[in-house]
């Protein structure tokens, strides 16, 4: 039996508890999750300086550590670099060797979504545009919105509720699934638009059922370049998305794309890879 702990804040989004979930859930017999310090593997899910913090706890040569957040952690990054070399793996969705010259272990690997969670209904797309998060600049939320407002459509939104006008913004709480799938499969459009290290989860499951994804044109988010739409941000953001708003030849995805997208982006492949490159 090989047994794994795994670290992470359980106050994190629901992102997390889903990637979390994925591990358990397709992990291949004879793994066994474990707490304490009887263990073969600790998976650490790295945010910021906390995580940094307790994967040096622990025994390094058995952590396999998940690079999820990398600028925004607050730290000198040369720490991160000197222990990458340290660890058993690391797996990020970001281009890590990219990012130093350090050697390390490394496997890219994007993140996913459940497909059996986000079937396609085939109803019509009635709404413009949905988009989740909490920090309206960081995350282009207002300017999605006042694209939204100037091309009269709706943006459908979870996350932090910002109040904005009724025309141009419907604020949702967050979504049982089958619930949530409804409205990935009545919008046009996901918009994923963080503007530093994003992945954007939510894309991937719209993209299952056929709606677009709009990412920025960013080295974490060339995972979207054979089905997203690209925002370029060193230009007009909101002019961006009004001429995409305004388009009125849209086709959601075809079929082809849709089966791309929910079988190189299923929780079962990714978790797969990840047990056979770095743990088996």
């Amino acid at each position: 039996m090989l047994k794994i702990k795994e670290i992470y804040n359980k106050n994190w989004g629901k992102v997390f508890g889903r990637i979390t979930s994925a591990l358990k859930t397709h992990a291949p017999s004879g793994v066994e999750f474990v707490s304490g310090n009887d263990y073969d593997v600790c998976m650490v899910h790295a945010v910021g300086g906390e995580e940094y913090i307790k994967a040096t706890q622990e025994d390094l040569s058995k952590v396999i550590l998940f690079q999820h957040c990398y600028y925004t952690t607050n730290m000198d990054l040369s720490m991160w670099h000197n222990l990458w070399t340290q660890c058993r793996c690391v797996i990020s969705f970001h281009n890590l060797v990219d990012y130093t010259d350090t050697k390390f272990n490394f496997l890219r690997s994007p993140l996913g979504a459940e497909p059996e969670l986000f079937p396609i209904l085939n109803t019509p797309r009635t709404a413009k545009v949905f988009s989740t998060g909490h920090v309206a600049d960081t995350e282009c939320l207002d300017l999605i919105y006042q694209a939204c407002r100037d091309t009269k459509n709706i943006m459908i939104h979870t996350g932090n509720n910002f109040k904005w006008d009724a025309n141009g913004y419907s604020y949702s709480n967050y979504l049982p699934d089958a619930q949530y799938n409804a409205v990935l499969n009545k919008v046009q459009y996901v918009a994923g638009l963080r503007l530093i290290e994003g992945f954007e989860c939510h894309c991937i499951e719209g993209a299952m059922t056929g709606a677009i994804p709009i990412v920025p044109d960013l080295p974490t988010y060339d995972w979207y370049k054979d089905f997203g739409i690209f925002i370029d941000t060193k230009q007009d953001i909101k002019q961006q998305l009004i001429d995409i708003f305004n388009n009125k030849s849209y086709k959601s995805l075809d079929y082809g794309i849709i089966s791309y997208v929910r079988e190189r982006f299923s929780y079962a492949k990714i978790v797969n890879d990840i047990y056979k490159e770095t743990i088996l």
